[in-house]
């Protein structure tokens, strides 16, 4: 369906852009071109009627004027009906991309439950264009629950994910559940859902999940005040066995950042291992060379 709104632009616009794409991809059906042209248009339209706009509004506080921006462009969106797939995963990442920022202004208002299930919603619309994003959306719309202290909600989420998702899903689940607890006062079950995973093969045999999984049970002992338990939780974090071949004489440590000269050099000579710019919780400290496995 095409948008009444694009009856203002110029209607010649559409094809000179077509015939760029056609020409740009020989393999590609003209009318495929002219949607593709279609939704080009549409997507600078609605940016510059709509999405700037509100983000605009936004930031200088106009929440609500921010929201009805945000529908409008949802709405638009909403409305097409494509056929040529570049298409329809560009509706699929603008609709929901608009659907996410206007549950941020929603949770910026303190409207928690109506943020948490603009996110549910907008992974069901996700997934109703052939997208697939896993359990995150999910699990953030479970943490927008958390901060609501809307515990109940969250839990399911997060137990059906626990249920349902991947392995690193599961994790993020059974964390983001241990500081549901914590949020509520309840330490021990915070505690215990963090320490039944390291005794869970599952991720116990996944060096980057243990290390993430010990940083939160870290950050939960110093929220708690338990000196001796951070201290534990310190000694097992720098311990330098590697976790298959049980030996240190291998392992050398991970050096993380834009490599300079000198962290070229060690690199060379076996004395660094580069491990990239991204660090994160579950970052590894250390390297077996006999392995190839970061711990």
């Amino acid at each position: 369906m095409k948008s009444p709104l694009l009856a203002a632009l110029a209607p010649g616009l559409c094809v000179a852009i077509a015939c760029c794409i056609s020409a740009a991809n020989p393999g590609l059906a003209l009318d495929d071109a002219k949607e593709q042209a279609e939704s080009l248009k549409l997507h600078t339209f609605i940016q510059q009627a709509f999405t700037y706009p509100a983000g605009e509004a936004r930031n200088k506080g106009e929440n609500q004027r921010a929201i009805a921006l945000y529908q409008r462009a949802i709405d638009e969106w909403k409305a097409q009906n494509y056929k040529d797939q570049w298409s329809i995963d560009n509706q699929r990442c603008q609709l929901c991309d608009a659907m996410r920022s206007q549950a941020g202004v929603y949770q910026h208002l303190g409207n928690y439950e109506e943020a948490a299930r603009l996110y549910l919603q907008s992974d069901k619309e996700w997934r109703k264009r052939g997208g697939n994003m896993g359990f995150n959306t999910q699990l953030e719309a479970g943490r927008i629950y958390v901060q609501g202290k809307i515990f109940d909600k969250a839990a399911q989420i997060f137990n059906e994910v626990i249920q349902s998702g991947r392995p690193d899903e599961q994790m993020n689940a059974h964390i983001a559940l241990s500081q549901s607890y914590e949020a509520q006062d309840k330490g021990k079950q915070a505690e215990s859902e963090l320490t039944a995973m390291l005794a869970n093969k599952e991720f116990s045999n996944q060096p980057y999940m243990v290390r993430t999984i010990r940083t939160q049970l870290k950050q939960l002992y110093v929220n708690q005040h338990r000196p001796d338990d951070v201290a534990a939780i310190e000694k097992a974090l720098d311990a330098k066995v590697c976790p298959v071949c049980k030996s240190s004489q291998d392992v050398i440590p991970i050096g993380y950042g834009l490599p300079g000269a000198g962290m070229y050099q060690a690199s060379a000579k076996k004395q660094m291992h580069l491990g990239g710019c991204m660090v994160g919780p579950g970052s590894a400290r250390w390297w077996c060379e006999k392995d190839k496995i970061g711990f």
